[in-house]
């Protein structure tokens, strides 16, 4: 039975983002400080599952409080 891990990471500071005249974006900059989740699956079909529910959350969370958020 193989291990993997995956890591939910959310930055303590955000950045606005401006790609176009009008358009606004806030972004989290990898590798400054934040908190940091590491979760283990017992294979990559389980993993995969979860990162999607977790990223179907997040989408539901973020379009409640009205925030555009990215998943990587």
């Amino acid at each position: 039975m193989s291990r993997c891990a995956f890591v939910v990471w959310h930055g303590q500071r955000k950045f606005t983002f401006k790609p176009n005249e009008g358009e606004e974006h806030n972004i989290a900059s990898v590798g400054l400080p934040g908190n940091i989740v590491v979760f283990m699956a017992r294979s990559r079909p389980e993993r995969d599952m979860w990162v999607m529910a977790l990223g179907q959350e997040i989408n539901r969370h973020a379009s409640t409080v009205g925030e555009k958020l990215s998943i990587y």
